[in-house]
């Protein structure tokens, strides 16, 4: 058994050692730069929950890019765990966070392969569907590539050019809030493929116990695991209605309880005003991918998923399952209501694995032969690969990005003053503000754009506390009911804003290098002091 598994071992190990140099081939090249090469936004809000756990917060967290008042109730499992284990361990950001991650990708492929050896019978199917689910992928090779030249339209982050990770398993790896849901969907796939007998009650409230255990680390995947287990209720249930009366639906009644405890924390979190709007801002963001972007992206693998189709034969089990993923995961990508990119990493997969089963399938009508099969298939997975391969040697990411994740000199000086002094919001330009809640703990009245309730109107009142046209006591104003504590200026709010305005109450706290500066907003009955005297 040891010398059959020694091939998918190899190919396992390869996966796990590009997902280490993924991370830290950019911090080796930059080690000044903030420890996330990619996805800038999205890790500065990741970075303020992990924050929060280090300082002994959780389950619950608070959102750190408002300053308005909350009881703090969003629930980011996996990444407070994180923040749990620096706390107990003492490792730096970057090693906890990576070390978690690489941990989740391992659970990844080993659920993968789980899930092969549920799916195809013989050895040779299973190497070629691990390896091609391993390393299938292309659009961050072709699609960057012609990014760059301006060929695809706005190349800017929010263009699908900028997003490989929708499309490759690989890429995804890069995303700690991703790995560990999509583990779980996995091994839990892996278990309903190898299932003996038809689906008991216990079987049901699994499936919502699931459902329930996703929203605690991923949202978005709870949701489509929650379509899945409601179209495998609703697909066979006429039948069994008919040969077993109400006892089918019996059965299947514990699957409720997972949706119902997610519900019940929903309506509860929902009462704090901050998960209310914050919750309610999904629709901001409706990044999708139209269906002609697959062949660009994957090529032959979509023709070949195609013929991947169809009924399970002899020597097949659960494809029935598979084909009901892909739906599911193409029905969440073209929803209405949530920006479909959300969703579209649960597609790779189900993809993956028709693709293997249509190349299979086509090898078999053209009479290939055992060497003419290893041919095929060795050509296929290297032709797929480009992807991985080329995120060995090349680094994607675009200059604002690299700007985005470098710190000014004297910033992180800057973070750590904040870090000592107490409790209080911060207000300073949205691109400094990004990384303060992450890095500090304090809330910032404006920053990430997503998490920022209404964050044109504070970014503009920004802008509007350092250039007016306001009065002293319009300024003051605007920091008491904001409940800021302490403006952070640096080298990015001099060059736009101009130096902090007079304003009754508000000292210079500390300076440091860089043009660096923090300034504390006194208590309202200190208001006789005045000024914005140091």
């Amino acid at each position: 058994m040891g010398r059959h598994w020694r091939l998918p071992a190899w190919l396992a190990l390869v996966f796990l050692a590009g997902e280490a140099w993924q991370a830290l081939g950019p911090i080796l090249q930059d080690p000044g730069a903030l420890p996330y090469p990619y996805l800038p936004t999205d890790h500065a809000a990741y970075l303020s929950f992990v924050r929060q756990g280090i300082e002994g917060g959780g389950p619950w967290s608070r959102n750190l890019f408002t300053t308005e008042a909350q009881d703090g109730r969003f629930l980011m499992g996996t990444l407070t765990a994180v923040g749990w284990l620096m706390r107990a361990t003492g490792l730096p950001v970057p090693w906890a966070w990576h070390l978690v991650r690489w941990i989740g990708v391992a659970a990844v492929v080993g659920a993968l392969g789980s899930l092969v050896r549920g799916l195809w019978p013989t050895r040779g199917a299973r190497v070629f569907a691990f390896g091609l689910l391993l390393f299938a992928g292309g659009l961050d090779f072709w699609a960057l590539g012609g990014a760059s030249l301006g060929l695809w339209g706005d190349p800017g982050l929010s263009s699908w050019a900028r997003n490989p990770w929708n499309f490759s398993l690989f890429w995804a790896g890069a995303n700690l809030v991703w790995v560990w849901p999509l583990a779980v969907l996995l091994a839990w796939l892996g278990w309903e493929v190898r299932r003996d007998r038809d689906p008991g009650p216990g079987t049901w409230l699994g499936r919502g116990g699931i459902c329930a255990l996703l929203f605690a680390m991923h949202p978005y995947t709870a949701v489509f695991q929650g379509l899945l287990v409601a179209f495998l209720a609703l697909r066979d249930l006429p039948r069994e209605v008919r040969g077993a009366g109400a006892a089918a639906l019996v059965r299947r009644a514990p699957v409720i309880l997972g949706p119902l405890l997610v519900g019940l924390y929903l309506l509860w979190a929902r009462g704090d005003v901050v998960y209310r709007w914050s919750t309610d801002q999904v629709g901001l963001w409706r990044l999708s991918y139209p269906p002609y972007l697959w062949p660009l992206a994957c090529g032959p693998q979509v023709l070949l998923a195609l013929a991947g189709l169809g009924r399970d034969r002899e020597g097949e089990r659960g494809f029935g399952l598979v084909q009901a993923w892909a739906l599911m995961g193409v029905l969440a990508t073209a929803n209405p209501w949530i920006t479909g990119a959300k969703f579209q990493p649960l597609l790779i997969v189900p993809l993956g694995l028709l693709t293997a089963r249509g190349a299979i399938r086509v090898a078999g009508r053209l009479g290939l032969g055992h060497r003419g099969r290893m041919a095929a298939a060795t050509v296929l997975v290297l032709a797929s690969s480009s992807s991985f391969w080329a995120g060995m040697v090349r680094d994607f990411r675009d200059p604002g990005t690299r700007a985005v994740l470098k710190p000014l000199p004297g910033e992180r000086e800057a973070w750590e003053a904040l870090r000592s002094m107490p409790e209080g919001g911060v207000l300073c330009l949205p691109r400094t503000a990004l990384w303060v809640p992450g890095q500090t703990g304090r809330p910032v009245f404006v920053g990430q754009w997503f998490l920022s309730t209404r964050f044109g109107e504070k970014d503009r009142l920004v802008r509007w506390f350092y250039r007016g046209p306001a009065t002293e006591a319009q300024r003051r104003g605007l920091l008491e009911a904001a409940r800021v504590r302490y403006l952070l200026h640096g080298p990015r709010e001099r060059e736009a804003l101009g130096e902090v305005p007079a304003v009754p109450g508000v000292r210079q706290r500390w300076q440091g290098p860089g043009g660096w500066s923090i300034w504390e907003v006194g208590p309202s009955e200190d208001l006789a002091v005045g000024g914005a005297d140091s």
